[in-house]
């Protein structure tokens, strides 16, 4: 679905895609395939498992274009293995959000608390695609109050944001 949304963005159609089911391959460290080995073999350190997808998209010949395509797929490919990566850790921000709920001190309703904590309950128990995650602290005073960035606290999607430009 991402490189076909990918594609979509970039104005092309797609008009045939096959995700072939998993290979295991042995690969020089210039990326040329020495072995391809079969499906029930065990991975071993240098072997990879690799899902090849042929897709055909609207006839384009011009290589700038088709070099722009080809670097949105990447980023839009390495972004879903940052949600996948940090999938766990994602998790578990929210779970210590959860804790931090019931340690804190507050003049809030409970009954709005309890409706906070059932809701984060509820997108722990898969109702929800964790993405990204960034923590921020509270600066300043009155009308100079704002939100800062904790350098490094970026997961999944947010994980390689430079601060200044998002």
């Amino acid at each position: 679905d991402t490189i076909r949304m990918t594609i979509l963005r970039m104005g092309f159609d797609t008009h045939l895609m096959v995700h072939a089911g998993g290979l295991k391959l042995r690969r020089k460290p210039d990326g040329t395939v020495t072995e391809v080995l079969p499906i029930d073999a065990p991975l071993e350190e240098d072997v990879i498992p690799e899902a090849p997808i042929h897709i055909e998209i609207d006839r384009q010949t011009d290589s700038k274009i088709l070099k722009e395509l080809q670097l949105n797929i990447e980023v839009a490919l390495k972004d879903v293995r940052y949600a996948v990566e940090d999938w766990p850790k994602m998790v578990e921000k929210l779970n210590e959000v959860l804790t931090e709920i019931d340690l804190m001190k507050t003049n809030l309703d409970p009954e709005e608390i309890s409706e906070t904590k059932d809701f984060l309950r509820w997108l722990l128990n898969h109702h929800f695609t964790f993405l990204g995650y960034r923590k921020y602290t509270v600066v300043g005073k009155g009308q100079q109050k704002g939100l800062k960035l904790i350098d490094g606290s970026g997961l999944g999607v947010l994980r390689d944001i430079d601060p200044g430009k998002g």
